[in-house]
């Protein structure tokens, strides 16, 4: 069935040549057909869409294939003792994590050993791993500091909002705002919407942590896909779909400024792995704002993206306990998780010494690795105010 949900007229003409020293260009008759009714900047650096091809990588992996046990890592003891005493010993100091100060020359083993699992695990293997707790770190604060000892062990935590904020509290504000409301996702109970979370700042960074600090009351399961898989899947079945993705989109810098920017939904990075620039509503919503309605191959081919994330086949899906950690390439890694229920009333304010509903907190991270730029994708920053102001036709 899904076959003929997503098969419709491939591209014909296509011209041969070297991309990610795994995919050959094809007619730039697609940017074209876009570009005829396009009034938004464009950087000079897009590339035409690449023939679809599958791309076979240790990334590359579904539910058949791994379960979430293949995911979980185990620090070393070692490295347990060294973030615990860290951590008891800045913890009364340290009201705001982000003001926390981490010294590495009292962390040389958890920096090794971090270094070496981003490198053989982030960037290299499955592209993604769940850290296991540490031992002894029970309260919501010591938790989200042992997460910030790792965050700036690896790179620099990158600010996710306007107040300036790097830790971000993940938690349900109002059970009955919805994104669709103007929410942001982590300030929602809502579920589905597999997305990655380089959407609201259009440099791309690389790490995105996620640490439970404490799991919901009712639902609320994790859920990675590969962008790999998917990629894989459209290739085989509509690679039409897949050649619309690598077109220009909109997107909003929601809850972090008023702008905008254009880029293409799927890339290659240069190791050639497919990499995916996704939050549907936030696309969708610049798109309706900027007079520009989604429609044609560009609609079809996210509601491709967002039917193949739903099939089971594909998905990893595991209830976190307190104090794990998500550590995954946020551009090659599709996360979202299962709507839940909270046992306690919402509130835009969290009691962290009473933690009952269910909280957690993202990062952001910019390595300092030599793979720090391996993904990179094209992008212009704009203001509304720049765009001419009638309405534009939807390209098809």
């Amino acid at each position: 069935m899904l076959r003929n949900v997503l098969n419709s007229a491939r591209p014909a003409a296509r011209q041969a040549s070297v991309v990610a020293q795994q995919q050959r260009n094809i007619s730039a008759a697609a940017v074209a057909s876009q570009q005829a009714a396009w009034r938004f900047p464009v950087h000079p650096a897009t590339q035409a869409p690449v023939e679809p091809k599958e791309v076979v990588s240790e990334k590359l992996w579904t539910s058949k294939t791994h379960s979430a046990e293949d995911f979980r890592q185990r620090l070393p003891e070692e490295v347990h003792r060294e973030i615990h005493n860290y951590v008891k010993k800045i913890g009364p100091q340290t009201s705001n994590v982000d003001d926390a100060v981490i010294d590495p020359a009292q962390l040389t083993a958890t920096q090794k050993c971090f270094k070496e699992l981003e490198r053989k695990n982030i960037f290299g293997g499955k592209g993604a791993m769940i850290v296991e707790p540490v031992d002894g770190l029970n309260s919501v604060h010591e938790m989200r500091l042992a997460t910030y000892v790792l965050t700036n062990l690896i790179g620099k935590a990158l600010v996710q909002n306007a107040e300036g904020q790097k830790s971000i509290l993940v938690y349900d504000r109002n059970a009955t705002v919805k994104m669709a409301d103007g929410a942001r996702y982590h300030q929602s109970h809502e579920g589905g919407g597999l997305h990655t979370d380089n959407v609201n700042v259009p440099d791309i960074w690389e790490s995105m942590l996620l640490t439970c600090l404490q799991p919901a009351w009712l639902g609320g399961e994790s859920i990675i896909v590969s962008t790999t898989a998917v990629h894989n899947h459209l290739a085989r079945e509509a690679p039409n779909l897949l050649s619309a993705l690598q077109t220009n989109y909109l997107f909003e810098c929601r809850g972090v400024n008023d702008s905008f920017y254009t880029s293409p939904i799927l890339f290659y990075n240069k190791q050639g792995d497919p990499c995916f620039r996704y939050l549907r509503s936030y696309m969708e919503n610049a798109h309706k704002v900027l007079k520009y309605p989604l429609a044609g191959e560009q609609l079809a081919a996210i509601d491709a993206v967002d039917t193949i994330g739903e099939l089971s086949d594909y998905q990893i899906r595991f209830q976190a306990r307190a104090g794990e950690t998500l550590w995954c390439n946020d551009v090659l890694t599709l996360h979202g998780r299962t709507r839940f229920q909270d046992r306690g009333a919402t509130s835009q304010d969290y009691d962290i010494r009473n933690p009952v509903n269910r909280l957690y907190q993202r990062t952001w991270i910019k390595t300092d690795c030599e793979s720090r730029d391996v993904n990179e994708a094209p992008y212009v920053l704009f203001e509304a105010a720049d765009v001419e102001e009638q309405p534009v036709a939807a390209a098809n």
